[in-house]
């Protein structure tokens, strides 16, 4: 099974972890690397939208 978002072959491919229903006609195959990715550029955002105390510490070095 190879990744959607990089091309890369999905090691140890879990359909519980890996693949990403968009809706009833979308979906994909996204790696563990992909997956960290979108999430760290996620917490990202949430950090600006609703800026915390630790987030802010995360995040200042910006």
């Amino acid at each position: 099974m190879r990744c959607a978002l990089c091309n890369t072959e999905i090691e140890k491919y879990d359909p519980a972890f890996n693949h990403l229903i968009i809706d009833g006609t979308h979906d994909a195959d996204i790696c563990q690397g992909c997956i960290d990715l979108f999430l760290k550029w996620q917490q990202g955002i949430f950090a600006h939208l609703f800026p915390t105390a630790a987030s802010k510490k995360m995040y200042e070095k910006r």
